[in-house]
């Protein structure tokens, strides 16, 4: 009737007044629910609301002050046995959802209670009053509440915008509604509202959700309910489909801005089921192309990811997540730049800066002095005398040192100058602390990328397979381990998954081996039982007899490198017995030559190669000839793809004082193209060679 135009009769309009101000509960809970399920049904986007406006005005003349006197009532004590705060619910819907009523439109102008829903106050909205909110059984009060946040979300969308607590609120309300309401009905409506807000006023919807989220994130718990947990985590990640349900005139970058903002919600545990496939089925939802989404926002993406690693828990864990996908996603784009992240992250040189004493100033507490400034006032110098309890003395003076430095820096009766003295030490310590606190930071992220790029499986990532394990067995695991703890080993072990499946679970026994021989401290003691002497010969055993069957892919043999190369540079690794020594760097050099003839690809370690069987043809006699023809083979195969880098090393080798060295390694540049070369004096030297045959 209204939506035809059609006003309603004094008499009528009268009466539905009279009962919505009904001192009996049940009758003025109808008639509110009435006048509300009215106004929603005419607020519908195809009603002509210019036909329907003068039935309404008669109707909004009547209820006015109806609506006002009840939110009056109710924001008065909303927690009392007795409230009602459905009605209000609809009262706040009513009132700012049909602002085209001159009569609501004056209401809402001088009412208080409508006025403080976009304030911050210590005592919250009625509206947004979680303790109120939580209290709801009843499908109908949960759906008016809903329809009153969606109608004051809009009206009051500006100074939303400025208002971040009360923002928090609103956003907190809605999830509660959309995840926590035992009705489905609710919980659809909820899902309908998100998608008629992310019509009208995208970006404060999206910024309410995150900020929402973020809050939820921060507060995290181990679930007590499984199945519970699970069912919750669904409902959350339905809220992300549903603010990204946007409309087809919607601006492609808008979209994608929002989209790259939600890269970390949508793969945290907690929101999403299914983090590795959460972001890719958003941005398909919002129709765009995940790879174009990617190479639109990939600075600020790489900006959101990088920022999220410096963080701890789940935010770092969803981070690394994030890292995969876009890897996964578009690989030609993004494992190079993470390369080089993970490079600058896990630099050796900011290592430079740290020594034993920084590492104690960092492992004493906040607030307490490592260095007792004070003691040169005091005469407790300890002069420790150099002989087998030189360790003991040292440990026992440190300890008295740690001691004093406490009581100094706690004392009441410290004079001026010395707590001037006291202030300063503290704030330089705290100095110290800061810095190594972030090269800790850094070197963590650099790990995490790593493992990121890992489990994104890419082919894109198996040339850097040898940069990587070089930058962790040379570097962190060597002179770092001590910040990181387990990670790094955890990551070297991990890194083997990059490896051929032909390996099996046997590439963790080949990292396990590596680290071994490297003597990396964080090599967990179960691991260190079998006799390194045997541990190496059975993994060497193991690679020569797949090697000689098919030759290695570059990341497996890559993974395999230090290891093969630490074992042609010693004198015998776990053992000092010739016969397993000679073994040992037999079955290495056996694997290397497997391997020799491949170097036409730039993703083998080649200059690992090239230099270990220099070395071995200096160095081992016994096995002369077969790492020379080893090398030739390496040449023959090197130069068809070479780089500067490649004939640098080999023209280099041709100063050596042994002759078979000069002679093999003038062999191997033969098939190389050295007309770039203007000017080389190891060349020039070599044509004046002693031995007749290299001089030619």
């Amino acid at each position: 009737m209204i939506r035809s135009g059609v006003s309603l009769s004094q008499e009528s309009i009268s009466a539905i007044a009279k009962e919505m101000s009904s001192t009996k509960a049940a009758t003025r809970r109808a008639f509110f629910e009435i006048v509300g399920i009215v106004l929603y049904n005419v607020a519908e986007p195809e009603t002509d609301e210019a036909s329907v406006l003068p039935a309404l005005e008669g109707i909004g003349k009547a209820i006015s002050q109806v609506l006002e006197n009840s939110l009056k009532n109710i924001s008065a004590n909303p927690t009392a046995a007795n409230a009602v705060p459905g009605e209000g619910y609809t009262a706040v819907f009513a009132l700012l959802r049909w602002q085209k009523i001159p009569t609501f439109k004056a209401a809402v102008s001088k009412n208080a209670v409508l006025q403080s829903l976009a304030t911050s106050s210590v005592k919250p909205s009625f509206l947004l009053w979680d303790k109120v909110y939580h209290k709801l059984s009843t499908e109908n009060d949960e759906r008016w509440l809903l329809y009153a946040l969606e109608a004051a979300m809009l009206h009051y969308s500006g100074e939303l915008e400025k208002n971040g607590s009360v923002r928090l609120q609103f956003g907190t309300a809605l999830t509660h509604l959309s995840v926590e309401s035992s009705h489905i009905g609710t919980r659809k409506q909820s899902h309908l509202a998100l998608q008629r807000l992310t019509l009208r006023i995208p970006e404060l919807l999206h910024r309410t959700v995150r900020e929402t989220f973020a809050v939820h994130i921060s507060k995290e718990s181990a679930p007590d309910d499984a199945q519970l947990w699970r069912t919750r985590v669904a409902r959350r990640f339905s809220i992300l489909t549903s603010i990204v349900s946007f409309s087809d005139q919607t601006d492609p970058m808008l979209k994608e801005g929002l989209l790259s903002e939600l890269l970390i919600i949508a793969h945290h545990p907690e929101i999403s089921p299914y983090p590795r496939q959460g972001w890719i089925e958003l941005s398909q939802k919002a129709g765009l192309d995940p790879r174009q989404l990617v190479t639109s926002t990939e600075n600020r993406l790489f900006e959101i990811i990088l920022s999220s690693l410096t963080e701890t828990g789940s935010i770092a864990t969803a981070g690394a997540t994030s890292a995969t996908t876009i890897a996964f996603i578009a690989p030609d784009l993004t494992v190079d730049r993470l390369v080089q992240q993970v490079q600058k992250d896990l630099d050796v040189a900011q290592l430079n800066k740290i020594g034993p004493t920084e590492i104690a100033i960092w492992k004493t507490d906040e607030g307490t002095l490592y260095e007792d400034v004070l003691s040169s006032k005091k005469n407790s110098s300890t002069n420790i005398q150099k002989g087998k309890n030189q360790d003991i003395e040292k440990w026992e003076a440190d300890l008295r040192k740690s001691l004093a430095a406490k009581k100094s820096s706690s004392s009441a009766a410290m004079s001026k100058q010395d707590k001037a003295l006291v202030d300063a030490q503290l704030e330089k310590e705290a100095k110290i602390r800061k810095e190594v606190a972030n090269v800790q930071s850094r070197l963590i992220r650099g790990l995490q990328l790593i493992n990121s790029l890992i489990a994104a499986e890419v082919h894109e990532f198996q040339p850097y397979v040898a940069t990587v394990a070089t930058l962790l067995v040379d570097g962190i695991l060597r002179k770092a381990s001590f910040l990181v703890g387990e990670l790094a080993f955890d990551t070297y072990l991990n890194l083997g998954k990059s490896c051929s499946p032909r390996l099996g679970s046997f590439n963790r026994w080949i990292g396990v081996a590596t680290l071994r021989c490297f003597e990396i401290p964080v090599v967990p003691q179960e691991l260190q039982e079998e006799d390194l002497s045997s541990l190496i010969l059975r993994v060497l055993y193991r690679l020569r007899t797949l090697a000689e069957q098919l030759p290695f892919d570059p990341p497996t043999y890559s993974y395999t490198s230090p290891l093969l190369t630490f074992v042609i540079r010693s004198t015998g690794v776990g053992t000092t017995e010739p016969d397993i020594v000679d073994e040992q760097i037999a079955l290495a050099l056996n694997v290397v030559g497997d391997h020799s003839g491949e170097c036409s690809n730039s993703a083998y370690p080649r200059l690992d190669m090239a230099k270990s069987l220099i070395y071995a043809i200096g160095h081992h006699q016994k096995f002369n000839k077969d790492a020379s023809s080893s090398l030739a083979a390496w040449g023959q195969a090197a130069s068809t793809s070479s780089t500067p880098q490649d004939a640098r090393a080999i023209v280099e080798a041709t100063l050596s004082q042994e002759v078979y060295v000069r002679s093999a390694c003038l062999q191997a540049l033969q098939p190389f193209d050295l007309t770039d070369l203007e000017w080389s004096p190891e060349l020039w030297l070599a044509c004046h060679d002693d031995d007749e045959q290299n001089a030619r």
